[in-house]
């Protein structure tokens, strides 16, 4: 902490040859004198406190004031220097005044004019608004070998000068020798106290406890990207493992240091250490470390990591120290032990608000204390804290906010969330008072190389593979090597939840990368390939015999093929979309999609000019699968019968097969009986073709129908063949349908137990699928065997679920099942009555979907307990 060159020289008061006679500056008495420099009316009250320190030791407290003498100042602080024994000097914001003759302020020449004597020098933390010149002054003092200290509150100020002036008394003034070394064994060293409650990390704080206790734990990084909680959580597990330690812990805050070089004087400094020129700072930490057992806590490491193996290996030469770093980056050195710092959840595992949501609500009420904790305010501040990413610093900076708008307001404006959250407590650190200034200082520490790829990846939505970034990024020189590293500095993140490399980027970052990539050259040609790319990819995909693969996929890729649908569209390039729905249907359907893929659709029709025949038949073919799907069978019959033309006319046999069978059914359910014609054209037709996946398509749809006439004799066989069809095309959707198409059937026939294997078997495989509109349908019937079998109570709980699982994506009863769904409803009204039946319908209808499926799975039991095999269902079913 204190600096010298050499051992201070006292002189007895009186007239300084070099200064004249108007420099004799004369104190009470022979006590040392202690000069105090600091701005006057920013630091009144430190250096009122400092005086009180310094007195209470029986020392001079020397406080220049300008003004109070007839000289010119920098004469006058110049001799109160000359006469003074100990510098201290006292620093917070302001750099001070400039004199017109002078290059640099009172406050800079004087500490200049110290050189020689004992220097204490102080620094209150925060000071968001601190002068540039003043944090360059400060550089300099630290690259000079001295250490300061950081306060906070003037009491505080007034203990460390204490103390330290007490320790400087019995080191560099005792006529028993002048020891480099403290003479204290005791810590000098605290932990800050967090000014608010610790909230939503009490796992991971357990998880990192048993990490430290563990005796090969030399070194911990905690990762994340900036605004993830890491010194929050760092502080938290020092706070709560420091009486393991010996000697306790102690906090380094190195955002201030410019320079790896400074980071051990800055560790001195922290720890209070003396750090003079003779013995570098390295040499004190290690003399004083080697004989102690510590937790030492390093905040922000990322932009001084080339100081990392220096400090390893000092904790290498203290046994018994551990050191705990938070970086936004790993410090990639042998022994280290990495903690990736996750968002905060949203909800917790059992669907209860989660930590993210506890912080709003515990840092919005210290705010706010009448803030109405109402359904739609605890709705809205999930949403917000969706949309922030679960960011603990994004989340705070948001609750804030609600001293002037509720979190509805606040979430209405979040469609910016960088502009938005532009301000934040004066006591954050200034490059977390906003999230843009907390992104930057990440940004701002990449090369210019891994700056350019990490701008390119924001147009990539929702995530991406290292295959698309190849696509999209062909001319980024070295992308593995730039992932990496972005993945290194907390940039990217890898995606846990899927077994094949992904990588995803959090969505303020993403906002922030994408500000970036539009202020450079490059943007509309980056956005172009990526269009490109995925269109590209939706055309080509394959679901024979991996139809489950695809949809996901598909379903991990979505947003990004939204992005890239949009910009064909945009761009005049609608063939490319048409094309893409040749597959993207059958996701849309599993997915219940119907609308949304109908509107996409819509908007490649407002393009006519741009599209070729094969494109123009495919997109009213989609439009009509996807309304015959949603139950609009007037808007499918036109759009099929449109498709169906264009087919007819460009000779693609396919395609107009696929056409009859939809129409057939749409027709035959309007009363038109050609339906069946149509349906029985399309069936020999696929079968000559030799199309397994369209002939069970036909089956289904030829069955259905004839099921509808009450002919169940009739449709079984056709039902089953539409089963072994679509198992030998791989396609779960297809089987999902055919089999409880299968079930209905067989309960007609009755076949109660062929009936219970095929609706169990469909359930298994729409779940799979998680196609929950046949998952729904598979439900009802379930429902209607066990009325069938007596058991009226549970046959309406599993009534209910299955409306609760078709309520959950907004669907309806498809018209072919209305039949069976009235007489089902009215049979079971009979049997328990209007009131029981609604209080069971009501308790099954208000099933979450996760305990609908349960309550489904229950009663697929055979009737004597035992459960129906999967693979034996499979087996009498595919026969």
């Amino acid at each position: 902490m204190f600096g010298s060159r050499g051992p201070a020289t006292l002189r007895p008061p009186g007239p300084d040859p070099k200064l004249g006679a108007m420099a004799t500056i004369r104190t009470p008495d022979q006590r040392l004198r202690v000069f105090i420099s600091s701005t006057m009316y920013e630091l009144a009250e430190e250096r009122a406190v400092a005086r009180r320190a310094i007195e209470s030791l029986h020392l001079s407290p020397i406080l220049f004031e300008m003004g109070a003498r007839p000289h010119p100042p920098r004469e006058l602080y110049r001799a109160y220097l000359e006469q003074s024994d100990i510098f201290v000097g006292i620093y917070a914001e302001q750099y001070g005044w400039i004199a017109p003759e002078a290059t640099i302020s009172g406050i800079e020449d004087e500490y200049n004019l110290s050189e020689g004597m004992p220097r204490l020098v102080y620094v209150r933390d925060p000071a968001p608004e601190r002068d540039p010149k003043l944090s360059e002054m400060l550089e300099r003092i630290a690259s000079d070998g001295i250490s300061y200290r950081r306060y906070r509150r003037p009491s505080e100020l007034q203990r460390l000068l204490a103390d330290d002036l007490a320790v400087l008394l019995s080191e560099r003034f005792s006529p028993a020798g002048r020891s480099e070394e403290p003479v204290e064994d005791r810590p000098r060293h605290d932990l800050p106290v967090a000014p608010t409650r610790f909230v939503g990390r009490q796992r991971e704080l357990g998880e990192l406890l048993a990490l430290v206790q563990e005796r090969d734990m030399k070194l911990l990084t905690l990762t994340g990207p900036g605004g993830i909680g890491k010194t929050r959580l760092a502080l938290a597990l020092a706070h709560g493992c420091k009486d393991h330690f010996e000697h306790g812990a102690a906090a380094v805050f190195l955002a201030p240091v410019r320079s790896a070089d400074l980071v051990p004087t800055s560790i001195a400094t922290a720890l209070g250490l003396p750090v003079t020129g003779a013995r570098s700072a390295i040499e004190v930490l290690r003399d004083y470390l080697s004989t102690r057992e510590l937790l030492l806590l390093v905040d922000n490491f990322e932009h001084v990591v080339d100081a990392a193996p220096e400090l390893t290996a000092l904790i290498g030469e203290c046994p018994r120290v551990r050191l705990l770093v938070t970086s936004r980056e790993m410090l990639r050195l042998s022994g280290e032990h990495v903690y990736p710092v996750q968002p905060l959840p949203i909800a917790s595992l059992n669907g209860e608000r989660g930590p993210a949501v506890e912080l709003f609500i515990d840092r919005a009420t210290a705010i706010r204390h009448d803030m109405p904790l109402t359904e739609p305010v605890l709705d809205a501040i999930a949403q917000i804290c969706e949309r922030l990413d679960g960011l603990p610093l994004a989340i705070e900076l948001a609750a804030a906010r609600v001293r002037v708008l509720m979190p509805q307001e606040i979430l209405a404006r979040l469609h910016n969330r960088l502009d938005f959250l532009a301000t934040g407590p004066s006591d954050f650190p200034e490059r977390q008072r906003t999230l843009r200034r907390t992104i930057e200082w990440s940004y701002d520490l990449l090369t210019e190389r891994e700056q350019e790829l990490f701008r390119c990846l924001s147009v990539f939505r929702g995530g991406f593979t290292l295959e698309a970034a190849e696509g999209v990024l062909s001319g980024t020189q070295d992308l593995l090597e730039g992932l990496a590293s972005l993945l290194d500095k907390s940039l990217i993140r890898t995606d846990a939840s899927v077994s094949e490399p992904r990588f995803t980027m959090l969505e303020t970052l993403r906002e922030f990368a994408l500000e970036q990539l539009e202020s450079h050259a490059g943007l509309e040609d980056v956005r172009r390939r990526h269009a490109e790319q995925f269109a590209e990819w939706a055309a080509g995909i394959h679901t024979d015999g991996r139809e489950a693969e695809a949809i996901r996929g598909v379903e991990l890729d979505y947003d990004n093929l939204r992005a890239a649908l949009d910009w064909l569209l945009e761009n005049g390039d609608p063939g490319r979309v048409a094309r893409a729905a040749t597959l993207l249907w059958k996701f849309w359907w599993v997915r219940s999609l119907y609308t949304e893929g109908i509107e996409w659709m819509e908007r490649v029709k407002a393009h006519p000019g741009a599209l070729s025949q094969p494109d123009a038949a495919t997109v009213e073919f989609v439009i009509g699968i996807l309304a015959f799907g949603n139950g609009d069978y007037p808007r499918a019959a036109k759009a099929l019968t449109i498709a169906r033309g264009r087919y007819e006319e460009l000779g693609d046999v396919r395609g107009s097969a696929l056409t009859w069978l939809c129409l057939g059914v749409t027709m035959r359910i309007a009363g038109d009986m050609g339906g069946e014609t149509l349906l029985r054209r399309a069936v020999n037709t696929l079968k000559e073709a030799g199309d397994d996946w369209a002939l069970a398509f036909a089956l289904f749809g030829l069955g259905r129908v004839i099921l509808m006439d009450g002919r169940a004799v009739e449709a079984t066989p056709l039902l089953e063949e539409s089963v072994r069809r679509a198992i030998d095309a791989g396609s779960q959707t297809l089987l999902a349908i055919a089999l409880v198409n299968l079930a209905w059937a067989r309960m007609a026939l009755p076949d109660i137990e062929g009936a219970r294997e095929a609706a169990v078997r469909s359930f298994e495989e729409a779940r799979a699928m998680d196609n929950r509109d046949s998952t729904a349908r598979a439900v009802e019937a379930l429902a209607a065997i066990a009325l069938t079998e007596g058991d009226a109570e549970d046959a309406a709980v599993l009534f209910g679920a299955a409306e609760a699982i078709r309520r959950s994506i907004g669907g309806v009863v498809w018209v072919p099942d209305r039949l069976m769904h009235v007489a089902t409803e009215t049979t079971l009204r009979d049997r328990l009555g209007d009131e029981l039946y609604e209080a069971r319908y009501r308790r099954g209808a208000e099933l979450p979907v996760a305990e609908a499926v349960k309550k489904a799975l229950e009663c697929g039991v055979h009737p004597h307990g035992e459960a129906r095999a999967a693979a034996g269902a499979h087996e009498s079913l595919s026969g």
